[in-house]
């Protein structure tokens, strides 16, 4: 979380731009047509980080390594996301 950009992949297939700073903040952009740009903050917890996007309730993850370059982020047994880099 070093304000460098990577993209995320829901597990619906919608795809953005994201950045998450040193100082706790973060943004998403779609990169397609589907999905909504956002901003909030971001913190590490004992087992990942939690995200607070504006309008919405806090939400803790951990990431999981899914090869080179990509992560599973998973909220309890499901996959959210991947990242990539």
């Amino acid at each position: 979380f070093n304000g460098q950009s990577f993209t995320a992949s829901t597990s619906g297939g919608t795809r953005f731009k994201m950045i998450f700073k040193p100082d706790g903040t973060m943004i998403r952009e779609p990169t397609g047509k589907a999905g909504i740009k956002n901003s909030g903050t971001w913190k590490l917890d004992t087992s990942g980080f939690c995200t607070t996007w504006k309008r919405a309730e806090t939400n803790c993850y951990t990431i999981v390594a899914g090869g080179k370059n990509k992560w599973s982020v998973q909220k309890g047994a499901s996959t959210t996301a991947t990242w990539a880099k």
